[in-house]
């Protein structure tokens, strides 16, 4: 079974990075629709760590996981 995971790392207030991950996202979105959102947050403020709220984009990833079970 193969899970892809967005991961979207931002820069936040105090110069520390935060990575918020979506599992289970549309992996239809392009890069360009990735970095409109990730600029949405930010402008939105619309989540805060523990280090502050997000100030910029550090950078985006796809982690695709594969599992497969094994027979006993």
């Amino acid at each position: 079974m193969e899970k892809k995971v967005l991961q979207m790392i931002f820069k936040t207030e105090d110069g520390s990075k935060s990575t918020l991950s979506i599992p289970e996202f549309n992996d239809i979105k392009t890069d360009e629709e990735i970095s409109t959102a990730m600029d949405n947050l930010i402008a939105k403020a619309v989540f805060k760590s523990k280090t502050g709220t997000y100030v910029s984009k550090e950078k985006a990833n796809i982690v695709v996981t594969n599992t497969s079970e094994v027979t006993l």
